[in-house]
């Protein structure tokens, strides 16, 4: 009973949580994501086909589609933004040969991007180059962008002009300078057009009386032909080459100038003729479209490929005949597909010319779909929504990243019945599953698991007498299982079975209908009241469902609401947080405004006025807080605060979406719009994280402590200008790698998935680790013993451990002996560690002088007693004068004004001790603190 008892606190606290009041200064409410919807596709942009991807720019953003045999399917789309910033630049666009990467040129900035299209058709962006300028200055003509180059035209002083090339290196996801070439011609820029055929090395520039043929040279372009013509409206002169036969068609007015071209590109023969008389079918040569063995054409609704006849014109044979055969936007670069786009995507399989094959895809199909005046949008199962446009039934998630999200359609009718019409329709929201009610039947959809699938139970509703139902206006959800429909003269209730619904009771209502099933009666149904908001009579009616009958309950006349108001049934009505919305218009201007009342001792009490009218329907933040979306003009967001001095309070500029929404963790989505993100600011819990380092020891530090529990692993990180030896995770980890470094302020930037930012601060304290007292320098004589305390050495050492050994040596907790037998420079790598923690590694250095023996005379036998003693004979009585010396020469060593520091966070190496005691000891005094808990050295400052 006890655990019983604890999860209803923990539930009862959970929806105390969820209703609590919001702050409204902190409150934030934007889009967050864009659907795939039709102004992606409303566009003149261009369109790609290339292996089985399709890709087409839209106004709004870009689409990638899937082609194959079995047709043309929706894959993902791109806002503008994921390509450029802002979003007015032009944008150049191309797939690779293989239809797996893309290419995006940002023609303002001269910057290109190399896009990996992975499998799920997801972008990985694989390289970012800026253009490399030429090094002198150039007055800008002209730029062109064809077949994956980019071709820029520039103008010397002395009226030379620069051609520069940079092309597409699709293998090693390059892109750089593929020529340079000058050329001169005597006519001004702005008289000149460029046609560029790179592959081929050839350039045609056409002004109103010539058009000049280029080939490239190795330094600069060599002129191959001038040939007169009046062109007159050089500009609008299209040229194209014909690669199968070799030659440049150019069109000119209602006549095509065909110029014949040798193996050297000169032009060996110019004819004019008329465009049917050249090629069998009235067409432009813009209408021609080489591949890689033959000429494709198309007129208005043919294709047809164009060959060489006898009087060396084209003869035209038809292919395919289709409506929708309107225009080629592209070939795929092996030939075999022909991209026309209109409408409808249509693309044509011409692999086998003797057997095209058309490819198409409905413009609704295979997406989101664009959102519609009597389009549905209701929750499914946890986290889908199921849609409805009167044609495709659409199956979507619903994720916080990407809002909607398609996952599967099928087409749907819904035939009128006779009698009904276009009524007895409508689809409601029952606990997780969605009813799809139409005459007396009915489906009902629901989704388990991953919800990938959708499942459906189907069958008819009849009355418990088993009589037919009727003719029915109006179907309303009561809850989770029941829902009732009404024709005016009375009203049935049905409830959910394992097989389907029955029928519950049956009982008389008096509410008026037209002919066409329309009234004047708003039906708000909420918390077990249904309300009538009658637009005839002026009453909003009220009754209490009980779950045996619709008790009627009382009539509250509209009071100010009836004088001077104009109600028109079109405008909408809400009932939210026990308060009454209403849209209104006024007078003969038509002035509109949402008003808002409580329901008090049976009257209607005003408490707010909002001018303009409702974008969404309203949605409540808390029990007394709702969230109001208007046109005022601008789109303004307001909050309803019932418990406000000032009920109505700006949050400030809106610029989501509008119509109907489901409301899902704090997201609003519209469908085949975008989702609005509704919730408060992000917040860290404190202004500024203290952390402490230590020198010598690594550490990393968890940012996500400062925010709630729930959003910890949802947020990205970042900082700029890191300290050396700080690095930090975009999943707010914070390294610190034990380098020195001075008391630093860190600026941390933090983003969530809901693009909400937030900073903080991290004040990092520095503590190095124990220093040197004096010089580290010891001068040594060959085969001299040495013995020193090294915590004497190092000033405030808790603890010291010699990394490894040098010579003949001895290590007792911190006292060293050593002696060298060999002279030489020598170092020795010791650790201290402070009270602190903080470790630092420090060289002891050894000069070793090599031994000098002296001869020796009879009568100074004795002299050298103290460097070579007998066993007893030059003890003197004073057995510690040994041990006297040897201090004395450490206290000098130690106390030189010179020293040789090194800092390093290595404190694994090996050292000798005597008895295996002193280097095992320093070593766990490390490790003792070095183990003291990472908290410690975290804190919080608000």
């Amino acid at each position: 009973m006890q655990y019983l008892i604890i999860g209803m606190l923990f539930i009862l606290g959970t929806i105390e949580q969820a209703q609590a009041q919001v702050d409204v200064s902190q409150l934030s409410v934007y889009k967050v994501a864009e659907h795939e919807y039709i102004n992606y596709e409303a566009s003149n942009g261009v369109s790609k086909i290339s292996g089985n991807t399709l890709f087409k720019e839209g106004t709004e953003g870009n689409s990638f589609y899937h082609v194959d045999s079995q047709g043309i399917t929706f894959k993902r789309q791109y806002p503008k933004s994921h390509f450029v910033e802002p979003t007015n630049i032009i944008v150049e666009y191309e797939l690779s040969d293989d239809g797996k990467k893309l290419l995006s040129i940002d023609k303002a900035n001269e910057i290109a991007k190399i896009w990996q299209i992975n499998a799920d058709f997801s972008l990985e962006l694989l390289s970012e180059i800026s253009f490399n300028k030429p090094p002198e200055e150039l007055r800008f003509v002209d730029f062109a962008f064809q077949d994956g180059h980019y071709i820029l035209y520039g103008q010397k002083e002395g009226g030379t002009f620069v051609r520069t090339v940079f092309a597409w290196d699709q293998a090693n996801n390059g892109f750089s300078q593929h020529s340079r070439l000058t050329f001169n011609n005597e006519n001004p820029s702005n008289k000149l057009a460029f046609h560029n055929y790179p592959e081929q090395g050839l350039m045609v520039a056409i002004s109103p009386e010539a058009l000049y043929l280029y080939q490239e040279g190795a330094q600069e372009f060599e002129l191959k032909q001038e040939l007169a013509f009046e062109f007159v409206s050089h500009n609008y002169i299209a040229t194209q080459l014909d690669t199968i036969n070799n030659r440049l068609l150019v069109h000119y007015r209602s006549e095509t100038i065909m110029l014949e071209l040798d193996e050297n590109n000169s032009v060996t023969a110019a004819s004019s003729h008329p465009h049917q008389n050249l090629f069998g079918i009235n067409i432009r040569v813009d209408d021609i479209h080489p591949t890689s063995d033959r000429l494709i054409a198309q007129d208005l609704n043919c294709l047809y490929t164009l060959s060489l006849n006898d009087f060396n014109t084209y003869t035209a044979t038809e292919l395919d005949c289709d409506p929708a055969v309107t225009d080629i936007s592209d070939i795929s670069a092996d030939g075999n597909k022909l991209l026309m786009p209109g409408r409808s995507f249509n693309v044509a399989d011409i692999s086998n010319i003797n057997d095209i094959k058309q490819i198409t895809r409905p413009q609704e199909q295979g997406r989101i779909k664009a959102p519609g005046f009597h389009h549905v949008n209701l929750p499914l199962g946890e986290h889908s929504s199921l849609n409805y446009n009167g044609t495709l039934l659409t199956h979507s998630h619903l994720t916080p990243e990407l809002g909607q999200t398609f996952v599967a359609d099928s087409p749907l009718e819904q035939a009128s019945i006779p009698e009904c019409g276009y009524r007895c329709k409508e689809w409601l929201a029952l606990g997780k599953e969605v009813v799809a009610l139409h005459g007396d039947q009915f489906t009902r959809y629901s989704v388990s698991g991953e919800e990938d699938t959708l499942a459906t139970l189907s069958g008819t509703l009849t009355l418990a007498d088993s009589t037919p139902l009727g003719n029915w206006y109006k179907a309303i959800a009561l809850n989770e299982i029941e829902f009732m429909l009404t024709d005016g003269n009375s009203l049935s209730v049905f409830t959910k079975t394992q097989t389907g619904f029955a029928h519950k009771f049956t009982q008389n209502i008096d509410i008026e209908f037209d002919y066409y099933g329309y009234t004047n009666v708003d039906f708000i149904y909420q918390n077990n009241h249904l309300h009538l908001f009658d637009r005839n009579t002026k009453q909003l009616l009220r009754y209490n469902y009980t779950g045996d009958e619709l008790a009627y309950d009382t009539a509250i006349p509209f009071g100010s609401l009836e004088t001077g108001d104009f109600f028109d049934r079109n405008l909408a009505t809400y009932m939210l947080n026990d308060r009454l919305i209403v849209e209104t218009q006024r007078g003969y201007q038509y002035i509109r405004a949402v008003k808002i009342f409580r329901i008090e001792n049976n009257s209607l009490i005003e408490e707010a006025s909002l001018p303009g009218t409702l974008l969404a329907q309203p949605h409540a933040v808390s029990e007394t807080q709702m969230l109001l979306l208007a046109d005022q003009g601008d789109h303004k967001a307001f909050i309803f605060d019932a418990l406000a001095d000032e009920p109505l309070i700006e949050v400030g500029d809106y610029n989501g979406y509008e119509g109907s929404y489901i409301s899902k963790d704090q997201l609003l989505h519209f469908y085949g719009q975008g989702s609005v993100f509704v919730s408060k600011a992000l917040k860290p819990n404190a202004d500024t994280l203290e952390i402490t380092t230590l020198q010598g020891v690594a550490a990393e530090f968890n940012l996500n402590a400062l925010f709630n529990a729930s959003l910890q692993g949802k947020l990205t990180f970042s900082a700029e200008n890191l300290p050396d030896g700080l690095t930090l995770s975009a999943q707010g980890m914070l390294y610190f790698d034990g380098t020195a470094q001075p008391d630093t302020a860190i600026a941390i930037e933090v983003l969530d998935n809901h693009q909400r930012t937030a900073t903080f601060a991290v004040q990092n304290t520095y503590i190095p680790g124990p220093e040197a007292t004096g010089s580290l320098l010891i001068e040594l004589t060959q085969n001299e013993s040495y013995t020193v305390d090294l915590k004497t050495l190092i000033k405030d050492a808790l603890a010291v451990t010699v990394n490894y050994a040098v010579g003949d040596m001895t290590l007792s907790d911190s006292t060293l002996t050593v002696t060298f037998y060999e002279p030489g420079e020598y170092q020795l790598p010791f650790s201290a560690v402070n009270v602190h923690g903080a470790l630092a590694t420090h060289v002891l250095q050894f000069s070793v002088s090599e031994l000098v023996e002296e001869k020796e005379d009879d009568s100074d036998a004795g002299s050298d007693s103290e460097k070579t003693p007998d066993d007893g004979e030059q003890d003197n009585g004073d057995g510690d004068s040994k041990e006297e010396s040897t201090e004395t020469k450490t206290d000098d060593n130690t106390t030189s004004t010179t020293g040789n520091t090194q800092s390093t966070a290595n404190t694994n190496s090996p050292s000798k001790s005597e008895d295996g005691s002193g280097g095992s000891l320093a070593f766990l005094l490390m490790a003792m603190t070095l183990l003291l808990p990472a908290r410690e050295r975290f804190r919080l400052r608000r």
